[in-house]
């Protein structure tokens, strides 16, 4: 130790400062302050130095007294650190902080307190904690103040009001702490606004979901297949009429409510349905606490994890009970129609055929060819129309009446009534009209055929009648040609004069159709026209309506007893 000097004891760059204070005049002890010195290991040492001058043998030296305080800086540094990590703390801060004593009296405050406030300094320092809340939320606040006091903390959300008279949402927190014996109130405060403003569009949100599925009778279920917990909406219970607090939700309960008689079936479908489909649709009865009895839709989806397990039910539940009273009603009505009608198309038809019969009489005991000629024209008409009448007591659709078929059995009835020696060829598809298109098409059939056997053929062998029918893109064509002698040349198609080509023409714009007529070899008429969507009730209310079939400039030119099938047709 003898044999070092005061370089070896500091570290380099400080030993010339203590070399020059030491060479300072001084007579007495000075204080040197605390200097850095390092120990024989290495380490630092903290060291407060006092000097002082004297002489031994001539020489000037320093009585130099050192005291050790390595433990009281290190001491210090840290209280520094952790002061300087506090201020931090405080002042950058996202919310206010604050402390306060026992009695609300403002000590101490972070810069953002100011900021969010508009209050200075200096007007906070004499402003009780109270002062920064509306009058009507001051009780609260005080309650709170003494819940800290007792329990030693609280948390809260209140109203902070700044200096321009507006309130901020806050979210406080505040301790209990003792400083210098003394309990001191210390905590701080997140501005919640943002989370309000999205709280409140959430609730928003949710009111109006709530009320869509009120208006719509729907309701949203789910069960955790995993945690083996369910989640029902407000509208379920509502659907189910049972109260939320006094049944727990659960898939087993939703089951229970299911009608026995639609239980098992339920279930089964879903088993099915899941392993390939993502949706199920059901339609089942639950019975209610009070023993009611309703119709309900569910829409029922699986959801899976990446590897297919499968993790939740969800679905919607929709009371269709009203709609299923309505769908009943509709159908026993239509039911009830259906039957009126088929018996009305029944008498319809039979009362045609005693017309018929009649007109053969006539013709029997008439003298007159010409008579004759009419009334059995009229006669094939009438059989036409019967014919239909009879085609639709059969059918399961008065809107859909299959034409391909029947047009076969027309032209059939038609030969035979005029004992006409002809071979018929068809090429007819399946082709599907309501009554409003199928009636004026059998009439223009009936016309053509007609027209054929009675124009068309010198006699003898040879004679044919071929019917096309097809229908392509909503379109319906239809074709009937003969290899007949063809028109005359005095006849004018686009005004005809006689009753057959008049009823024709007639009849074609009836269906809105477009008529093409050509000769050579014989003659061709093709008919176009597009097929008419109708619902079926509007077929039911139309299908009646046979007096427009028959132009009423042509009723004079026929027989009296005409005006009894348009009586007939009218009580129809």
């Amino acid at each position: 130790m003898l044999s070092l000097t005061i370089k070896d004891l500091g570290p380099r760059q400080e030993v010339p400062k203590l070399l020059e204070f030491l060479k300072e005049q001084k007579n007495a002890f000075d204080d040197a302050g605390i200097w850095r010195h390092q120990a024989k290991d290495g380490q630092d040492l903290y060291v407060n130095i006092m000097s002082h001058p004297i002489k031994t043998e001539e020489k000037k030296c320093e009585l130099i007294v050192a005291r050790d305080v390595t433990k009281q800086v290190k001491t210090e540094a840290k209280h520094r650190e952790e002061q300087q990590i506090l201020d931090l703390l405080t002042e950058k801060l996202p919310g206010t902080f604050y402390l306060f004593d026992t009695e609300g009296n403002m000590l101490r405050w972070n810069d953002y307190t100011e900021e969010v406030t508009g209050y200075t300094s200096e007007e906070i320092s004499d402003m009780n904690v109270l002062d920064f809340f509306a009058p009507q939320d001051r009780p609260i606040i005080a309650s709170a103040i003494q819940q800290v006091l007792r329990k030693g903390y609280t948390e809260l959300e209140g109203r902070l009001k700044d200096k321009s008279g507006s309130h901020i949402p806050l979210y406080l927190k505040a301790s209990r702490v003792q400083m210098k014996g003394k309990d001191r109130i210390l905590g701080i405060g997140i501005d919640i606004s943002s989370l309000r403003e999205t709280q409140n569009k959430l609730e928003e949100a949710n009111e109006k979901l709530n009320t869509a599925q009120r208006i719509a009778k729907m309701g949203y279920w789910a069960h955790n297949l995993i945690e083996n917990e369910s989640e029902w909406s407000e509208e379920v219970y509502n659907i189910w009429e049972v109260d939320p607090d006094t049944l727990e939700p659960s898939f087993e309960s939703l089951l229970e409510t299911i009608h026995p008689e639609d239980r098992e079936l339920f279930l089964r479908d879903v088993e099915e349905a899941f392993p390939d489909e993502d949706f199920y649709d059901s339609e089942h009865r639950i019975i209610t606490p009070e023993g009611k009895v309703k119709w309900i839709l569910e829409r029922i989806t699986l959801n899976r994890d990446e590897n297919g397990k499968p993790l939740m039910l969800e679905g919607i539940a929709q009371d269709i009970t009203e709609k299923k009273k309505h769908e009943q009603a509709i159908s026993e009505s239509l039911e009830e129609k259906d039957t009126l009608l088929a018996e009305i198309h029944h008498r319809v038809k039979n009362n045609l055929a005693i017309i018929s019969g009649l007109m053969e009489l006539e013709a029997m005991e008439s003298d007159s060819g010409e008579l004759k000629q009419r009334l059995r024209d009229s006669q094939t008409r009438i059989n036409s129309i019967a014919l239909t009448h009879e085609i639709l007591y059969q059918q399961q659709h008065f809107a859909r009446i299959e034409f391909g078929e029947n047009i076969k059995r027309l032209v059939v009835k038609t030969v035979k009534t005029f004992n006409g020696n002809v071979e018929l060829r068809y090429d007819t598809a399946s082709v599907e009209l309501n009554i409003n298109q199928a009636l004026p098409c059998a009439l223009i059939v009936n016309e053509l055929v007609t027209n054929a056997l009675k124009h068309a053929f010198y006699g003898g062998n040879g004679a044919v009648l071929e019917i096309e029918l097809y229908s392509e893109n909503e379109e319906v064509y239809l074709r009937v040609s003969d290899n007949g002698k063809g028109l005359p040349e005095n006849i004018d198609v686009e005004n005809p004069k006689t009753l057959g080509m008049q009823l024709v023409d007639t009849l074609k714009d009836q269906l809105d159709a477009e008529l093409n007529i050509s000769t050579g070899n014989g003659t061709t008429f093709e008919l176009r026209f597009k097929k008419t969507i109708q619902k079926e009730l509007e077929a039911l209310l139309k299908v009646c309506r046979y007096r427009d079939l028959i132009h009423f400039k042509l009723i004079g030119r026929c027989i009296p007893l005409i005006s009894v099938v348009i009586i007939v047709l009218e009580l129809c």
